[in-house]
Formats: structure tokens, C-alpha cells, sequence
């Protein structure tokens, strides 16, 4: 059988996925998988792991690689400059081509435009108002990402 044929298994990125969600349910039980909240903080997670090469095995991430995530995600900004940069690294280097394709999908994904543009809310008394949201999903999911992290980091 010929290379040609090989499937290219994103086995980096499920890794990284599974343990995210994990990390999440665990930190966050309440939170259901449907809501805009719980996948953008689960792709913020998964992506932090992924390109920081955090041991994905299953068991417990060591709390020095927990930390190491939380510094990472102090700010959205330096978060998704680094995140980006770390990608472009790992496709010179020895990455799964479908693993790196799901990847940069993900941060495609909580880089896009507005998600939600605008929320129009009239308050009780009828004056009527406009809540801004952040632009796509990374400052809503680098947020709740840290307290997540927070929340392991507290319990070891």
C-alpha cells in the first residue's frame, strides 16, 4: 500500500479537543455544549493546547502546563497574535496537515466578523439602548477560557 493512500488522522487535534471539553465540563458542569459560550471558550482551550504543545494524553494536564495556558490567555489580543504566529510555525514543522487544517478553521472561526453584531434591548421604562458584543467569539472564549483554567489551577 502506497502513502498515497494513508489517511491523515487529526490525532493532535481530537487530542486537544477531548481534553479542552473535558477541562470545561469539569470547571463549568452547568454549561451546556450547545451554547455560543461553551464553544468558543472549548476552541479557545483546544487551540491554546494545540499550539503550545500541551501533553494531550489522557489523565490530568499537569498544573505548570495549566499555568503556563492561563499566561497565554491574559489578553485576547496577544493571545490570538500569538496563537496565529505559533500555526504558521507548525506548518514547517512535523504537524498533521488535517490536524493543522481543523486548527486554523477554529481560530478562522473565533477571528470571523461579528458573530452577533448588535443585541437591541428596550428597557422597562422604554428607553431604548444597545449592548455592544465583542467582535467574534475569542474575547468572550479567552475570557471564560481563564477562569476555567483558574478553576483547575485552584483545585491542585
Amino acid at each position: 500500500m502506497s502513502n498515497d493512500n494513508d489517511l491523515d488522522v487529526p490525532i493532535g487535534w481530537l487530542c486537544a479537543d477531548h481534553v479542552a471539553g473535558d477541562l470545561l465540563v469539569y470547571a463549568d458542569p452547568g454549561l451546556s455544549p450547545a451554547c455560543f459560550e461553551y464553544r468558543v471558550t472549548h476552541s479557545v482551550l483546544a487551540l491554546t493546547m494545540f499550539v503550545a504543545d500541551v501533553p494531550t494524553l489522557p489523565g490530568r494536564v499537569p498544573a505548570m502546563r495549566l499555568a503556563s495556558m492561563r499566561h497565554r490567555l491574559s489578553s485576547s489580543w496577544e493571545w490570538g497574535d500569538w496563537c496565529a504566529n505559533s500555526l504558521q510555525r507548525c506548518m514547517s514543522g512535523n504537524v498533521a496537515a488535517e490536524s493543522l487544517r481543523l486548527a486554523r478553521s477554529a481560530l478562522h472561526w473565533l477571528e470571523g466578523g461579528r458573530l452577533v453584531a448588535q443585541l437591541d434591548r428596550t428597557n422597562r421604562w422604554g428607553i431604548d439602548g444597545a449592548v455592544q458584543l465583542p467582535e467574534g467569539g475569542a474575547d468572550l472564549g479567552v475570557t471564560h477560557a481563564r477562569r476555567v483554567l483558574d478553576v483547575h489551577l485552584r483545585q491542585r
